[in-house]
């Protein structure tokens, strides 16, 4: 029976460290393509929480804010945990985490109605997450607050905020006022929003 309970303990503290791993080296990359558009977009980044924490920020401040000419991105950390793990929004505060498994349930051989199994899908091991409301304020300039999803889940869906309808959310889509994002998606959008700008800029100038 010990030598049972020790490879039980044994097998845990594997998969929890290779999870812990896991969300390093996706937090790590994140801020490496976060970091790539201070070099090519002139971006200004400013850290203003420990990137590596699993737990999602209560307080005003975003985690990290890109200042790139005169837009903040103000950058609200989630962590999807894996992309086996689903993201639901009931509204701008209150979210869960969790994991989506199905069962095939087979039919009695007396039965001539079914011919084949059933497949059913249920939720479990749901984590909720309390998120407080961040400040849209940054020193006057133009502020576009950003969901990053890092790890990202397979799937993120909310409530309206009519309350009548639950939608599925992909990258680019404006969540409760946060803009969706995944690290990759990030900096592409924000390196074509500097382009616009600029070009908009130009041709204001020309005209």
């Amino acid at each position: 029976m010990a030598e049972i309970i020790k490879l039980l303990i044994i097998v845990f503290c594997v998969y929890f460290s290779i999870r812990a791993v896991v969300f390093l080296a996706k937090r790590a990359i994140m801020l490496v393509k976060i970091y790539s558009l201070k070099k090519e977009c002139n971006a200004k980044i400013s850290l203003h929480r420990c990137p590596f924490s699993p737990f999602v920020c209560r307080g005003e401040k975003p985690d990290i804010t890109v200042e790139i000419l005169d837009t903040v991105y103000a950058i609200r950390l989630y962590s999807g945990i894996a992309p086996t793990r689903f993201v639901h929004f009931v509204d701008g505060e209150y979210s869960v985490v969790y994991k989506r498994l199905r069962a095939m349930v087979m039919p009695s051989r007396s039965s001539t109605r079914i011919a084949k199994g059933i497949a059913l899908t249920y939720s479990s091991g749901g984590h909720v997450n309390i998120m407080g409301k961040m400040t849209d304020e940054v020193d006057g300039k133009k502020c576009q607050r950003v969901l990053l999803f890092s790890p990202a889940p397979h799937e993120v869906s909310y409530v309206t905020e009519e309350k009548t309808t639950i939608r599925l959310a992909f990258t680019g889509d404006t969540l409760y006022g946060y803009k969706v994002f995944t690290p990759s998606t990030l900096v592409t959008y924000i390196d074509r929003e500097k382009r616009r700008i600029e070009d908009e800029k130009k041709n204001n100038y020309w005209c």
